[in-house]
């Protein structure tokens, strides 16, 4: 986030006494409290004596807690008093010079210039660094106003990174270094302070958030991202521009409508599963723009999604239902456990193997209608390898004519690839098994997404390569009774043999 404040400054010139008080950097005298003494011990004497009368040690040439600060900082108060000409914003010194001392004041007798208790400042100079200074003969000061005015452009800018101020105008046009390495309006105020200062009752303190009406927001990254970028803003008197601005949902009910914009747009890009679909509102709520409002975001099941929130017949709708079709609900009846691998979690082959079965088993058979490209061929027949038993099948459309090559067939020939048609003939159930047997028991786990539910790194994968779970995944071990009688068939025939 970057803050950045703008406004015009008249200021009207001024002659005028003051006595003032200024922090000046001294290394010397830094150096001096640091241990860097004098050989010569009357010249140290009188050091010590000087800097006792100035505050910085006391009576018994101890460190006062002004002299700590200046043995750390090296900022030493030094006082000067004279006659100059400042420049004022209003009651507030902006830019001083010294000029010459003279017995007689150049226009007339002076009278009176008010100034405020506190603020005053010198610009950068050819001369100068930008420096404060407090004034000391009061809030009355003798001295006259001059018919002579000028305006200057002041620009705050305040980041993560840093603050700087820069004055820009006919006066300071010829100063060499313009920026100043602080703020010089709003001095030790953080950026999440400047924050909450211009946006007030909109600025949420604890999600550091801007709440923004959902129907201002004509950006789709800005939905995406909770970040926008404010122009049109005024606040006492600058002109305020913000980039990066954190944002959040004005309120519960819109969060709700924008979470579930950001979910339709990702339901637009592709087909998914109820397990898909789980995943994804989980992740869409767990975003960092809805912290401000995790109780009031629900999690839709994906039926009540389509019925309340998607068009009939558009490509949203058939991306949630024709996954539905093709893969219904497992009845209630017919699950014995399941588990999830969640969107963004890693695991290695070999680490969901463990979690189906770690055992000896007697067979197993991959069940997967589409084994088609390479790296659904090494996957599936590495996750099959891992099974420890004699015969391993992979049950797949051998005849698809996407199919690429035959890594399964050539690399590892101690599985046995089954066409599809062998089982089911030309009606082949859509859907994923791992079936297994131990003891003769026969333990089915249905999988409600293809291979691609995890990528890996590079295309030389093996059982140990840790991969990302692109969509959630369910796990879901069913009873036997759940194949179809065809399937159930084949493998019980296959059994027989072993």
């Amino acid at each position: 986030m970057k803050i950045m404040l703008e406004k015009k400054i008249p200021l009207k010139k001024a002659e005028v006494f003051l006595s003032i008080e200024r922090d000046v950097l001294r290394d010397d005298i830094r150096a001096y409290l640091n241990g860097k003494g004098y050989e010569n011990q009357m010249l140290d004497r009188g050091i010590k004596k000087y800097l006792k009368s100035v505050g910085i040690y006391n009576e018994n040439f101890e460190l006062t807690p002004y002299g700590d600060n200046v043995m750390a900082s090296g900022l030493f108060k030094t006082r000067e008093m004279g006659k100059y000409t400042v420049w004022l914003d209003d009651k507030r010194i902006v830019l001083i010079e010294r000029v010459a001392p003279v017995l007689k004041w150049d226009a007339k007798d002076p009278g009176w210039v008010a100034l405020n208790d506190s603020g005053h400042f010198c610009l950068p100079t050819n001369h100068e660094p930008f420096y404060r200074f407090r004034i000391l003969n009061g809030r009355e000061i003798r001295g006259n106003v001059l018919s002579s005015a000028n305006v200057v452009t002041e620009k705050i800018e305040i980041q993560d990174s840093g603050v700087s101020s820069r004055f820009e105008g006919e006066l300071v046009k010829s100063v060499q270094e313009k920026n100043i390495n602080e703020n010089v309006e709003f001095p030790e105020t953080s950026l999440l302070d400047m924050a909450a200062k211009i946006f007030q009752d909109g600025w949420n303190k604890n999600t550091r958030r801007y709440r923004v009406p959902l129907n201002s927001l004509k950006n789709d990254t800005v939905l995406e991202f909770f970040e926008t970028n404010i122009d049109n803003l005024t606040w006492e008197s600058y002109k305020v521009h913000a980039a990066h601005l954190p944002i959040e949902p004005y309120n519960r009910e819109e969060a709700v409508k924008w979470r579930n914009i950001l979910l339709t747009r990702e339901i637009t890009k592709k087909y998914l599963t109820a397990n898909d679909f789980d995943s994804l509102v989980r992740v869409t709520n767990a975003k960092d723009g809805f912290a401000g409002y995790i109780s009031a975001l629900d999690t839709p099941n994906i039926k009540d999604y389509i019925k309340h929130e998607i068009k009939p017949n558009t490509p949203e709708f058939w991306h949630l239902q024709a996954p539905l079709d093709l893969s219904p609900d497992i009845p209630k009846n017919l699950v014995i456990d399941k588990f999830i691998l969640a969107q963004d979690e890693k695991y290695t082959l070999r680490n969901i193997k463990k979690q189906i079965e770690s055992a000896k088993v007697d067979a197993v058979f991959y069940y997967d209608k589409y084994v088609i490209k390479e790296n659904q061929q090494r996957t599936a027949g590495i996750f099959t390898g891992l099974f420890d038993c004699a015969k391993k099948q992979i049950i797949t459309d051998l005849g698809n004519k996407l199919r690429q090559n035959r890594y399964i067939a050539t690399q590892l020939k101690d599985i046995k690839e089954v066409d599809i048609k062998t089982v089911f003939g030309n009606k082949a159930q859509h859907d994923r098994f791992v079936i297994y047997a131990v003891n003769g028991e026969i333990i089915v786990w249905n999988i409600s997404s293809s291979t691609d539910y995890i990528i890996f790194p590079s295309a030389d994968f093996n059982a140990d390569t840790e991969g990302r779970v692109t969509t959630g995944v369910t796990f879901t071990k069913v009873v036997f009774e759940a194949l179809d009688k065809n399937l159930r068939d084949y493998i019980s025939k296959e059994l027989k043999n072993v």
